[in-house]
């Protein structure tokens, strides 16, 4: 019940962007040249809507307390009043018949049934592990959920402990669940709607493919390998911003779509504003990957008689001032955010993304020289002494050779496992050649190959650095890149997986043309013609389906699902929340909670849910109280109202003591406990 009417606020929500993206596409480009009901420039109205909308929120909410009536009615009311205006212009009538409704549904389905499928498996796939426990996964998410509920009950954000990174994220999920005051379907709101933003990934997949295959069977495939990514399929799993990163940035790549009369530099600037705005860490990335690539696009290379020239394309002019209008209206979209942060938390936090991108290596430079002398004597030490001296026998060493089956084991792991190898495969194959494929996708090939290339690429460097050049001054970058290396995997899995479908079917007419040249099936060449074609037809739906299949399941027992706390205790948190959501605290009250040792450092736990401005957490171990005066003098010195704790901490006459002056309210069957005082 409460995932249907997760699916419907999600939905509710999508629509209103939806049409308000459209709103300013119809402002953009009022000759409307291009298919508005297309599906993949439908995709880029949502992208733009949720971008606009998240910069809209940030302002509105430095005025005005954030809630249903400032943040999403104006939204809806503008919808409104398109929506009829449109109408009435084009006296828009609706009358379908029984027989037409079934055939356009008939339709609708042949053209959509790899989509289709694929969310089903999908939900299967995620719900698999979601459901596997009370718990949200891992701990990252907690502080999202408390973040959310924060500026849902209190209308501001809490940027005590909010830092620096960007909200955007807050505002849309706060957005979606701002006329929701039950506090389970909120948590269950953070439970699963990771799957709402796998969905929206597998359309915009889904789009994308149909470009490049005319076969259903084969954008099945494309999707079925998506869902195959061993980290992918984990992070969705998990309420956190950079899925909505994730899956605009899918939605990005549906501009590669759009034609040349659109003011495409307009509509990328904001989408990758708004990308900025849920994380900064994903807007730098694919900023730097967009930006290197059209760089390298601009360059045309020509060998001739064993000479090689490199010259800029015709129109390098005009390509360099779109570059510098798209990065102005990025800076334009993301400054108010900078602005009104540095506002709040009193300092300038410019500065602080400024040390963070360059991590801070001019300052070590200036403070000591020294390690500027061991980067040289490292390069020295590399390319000399190993290379030339050593004949590489140092290099070939029992660690090198480990760090090399790393770096190849890192790819595998977190991916498709060997499957991987299809990828790398792909790189060296011309899809253009043998697709027949438009410039539009001829480019967002060559991207994502791109992406591939550069991503591994990044890697090897950085690791070769990190085992020959010990030097403190990139220890700061290497351990960065280490830390955040595997959100590649996240950010362009579904990339990848249409490179894999596309090298994978080039494989298959490879074999079949070679079989053919065989003549193996020696019969009448009609009746030979009619049967191979069959057969082979049969062969490549089977090979398709089947290896599709087998990475899809094979994910099941590879996706790690970290679940740090016991049922018993999340729901009792869950319905201490719930109290005090029912009955907020009117003055400052405090509560005693029990400290739970935990079998790994957690920065964030299940106590975080517990976010209300008039409450008061005191979180201490139990085990410090050696009798019940002790605990009587500690509760009555720190005026404690209320008291979350486990009953078995205590003997029979602790608990028989403390039952006279607190009041259970609640106690599941993990003896968790909440009371009260009896005033």
């Amino acid at each position: 019940m409460y995932l249907l009417i997760i699916i419907l606020l999600s939905v509710f929500y999508l629509i209103i962007f939806t049409i308000f993206g459209y709103i300013i596409f119809f402002l953009l480009d009022k000759k409307r040249t291009y298919n508005q009901t297309k599906l993949s420039n439908i995709l880029i109205y949502l992208a733009v809507g949720i971008s606009v909308h998240i910069f809209f929120s940030i302002i509105l909410n430095y005025f005005l307390p954030f809630n249903f009536i400032s943040i999403y009615l104006p939204f809806i009311i503008i919808d409104f009043t398109f929506v009829i205006y449109i109408l009435k212009k084009k006296n828009f009538t609706l009358s379908m018949s029984k027989d037409h409704l079934k055939t356009n549904l008939k339709k609708f389905f042949l053209d959509y049934w790899p989509l289709i499928i694929s969310i089903i498996m999908m939900f299967i796939l995620q719900n698999y592990f979601i459901s596997r426990s009370l718990s949200l996964a891992s701990n990252d998410p907690y502080i999202w959920s408390k973040e959310i509920w924060y500026l849902h009950e209190n209308g501001f954000l809490d940027y005590n402990s909010y830092d620096t990174f960007p909200n955007g994220y807050v505002y849309f999920c706060c957005t979606i669940v701002s006329f929701v005051d039950d506090y389970y379907l909120f948590y269950y709101f953070c439970k699963y709607f990771p799957l709402i933003l796998m969905s929206i990934n597998l359309i915009s997949l889904h789009c994308i493919s149909k470009s490049f295959f005319k076969k259903n069977i084969n954008i099945f495939m494309t999707l079925v390998i998506y869902l195959s990514f061993n980290y992918s399929a984990y992070r969705y799993t998990l309420l956190v911003p950079s899925t909505l990163a994730t899956t605009l940035v899918y939605l990005f790549l549906c501009s590669f779509e759009l034609k040349k009369s659109i003011k495409k530099v307009e509509i990328r600037g904001i989408i990758i504003g708004g990308l900025l705005l849920c994380h900064q860490l994903y807007g730098l990335y694919i900023l730097f990957f967009f930006f290197l690539y059209e760089l390298l696009s601009s360059f045309k290379i020509e060998i001739k008689a064993n000479k090689m020239r490199i010259k800029k394309i015709p129109n390098w002019k005009k390509f360099y001032l779109e570059e510098f209008y798209l990065f102005l209206i990025i800076i334009l979209f993301v400054y108010p955010f900078i602005l009104i942060t540095s506002f709040r938390l009193k300092f300038n936090i410019f500065e602080y993304y400024s040390a963070f991108i360059v991590l801070k290596i001019p300052n070590f430079l200036l403070d000591n020289l020294i390690m500027t002398v061991d980067i040289v004597k490292g390069f020295y030490d590399l390319f000399i002494n190993r290379m030339f001296y050593s004949n590489f026998i140092q290099i070939s060493s029992p660690n090198f050779e480990k760090g090399i089956l790393s770096i190849f084991t890192r790819f595998t792991d977190e991916t498709l496992g060997i499957s991987i190898l299809v990828v790398v495969l792909g790189l060296y194959i011309p899809f253009k050649k043998h697709y027949n494929l438009k410039q539009k996708q001829i480019n967002l090939a060559n991207f994502i190959k791109f992406t591939f290339f550069l991503t591994f690429l990044c890697y090897v460097i950085l690791y070769i650095i990190d085992i020959f050049f010990c030097s403190t001054i990139l220890s700061t970058g290497i351990n960065f890149f280490s830390r955040f290396f595997k959100r590649f995997f996240e950010l362009f899995a579904g990339l990848w997986a249409l490179i894999f479908s596309l090298t994978f079917i080039f494989l298959l007419r490879f074999f079949r043309k070679t079989v053919k040249k065989l003549k193996i099936i020696k019969i009448n060449f009609q009746i030979r013609k009619k049967i191979s074609k069959k057969i082979t037809r049969i062969i490549s739906i089977s090979l398709i389906v089947s290896t599709s299949l087998f990475l899809y399941f094979n994910n099941f027992k590879r996706v790690q699902y970290f679940q740090y706390f016991q049922d018993s205790h999340t729901d009792a948190i869950l319905f201490t929340c719930n109290h005090f959501n029912e009955n907020p605290p009117l003055s400052d009250t405090i509560i005693l909670i029990e400290k739970v040792n935990y079998k790994y450092y957690l920065w964030y736990t299940n106590y975080d849910l517990l976010n209300y401005p008039k409450l008061n957490k005191i979180i201490i171990n139990f085990y410090i109280f050696s009798d019940y005066k002790g605990f009587r003098s500690f509760y009555k010195d720190t005026n404690i109202e209320y008291l979350f704790f486990n009953i078995n901490s205590f003997n029979n006459d602790f608990n028989n003591e403390l039952l006279t002056e607190f009041e259970i309210i609640y106690k599941n069957q993990g003896n968790w406990t909440f009371a009260k005082k009896i005033i």
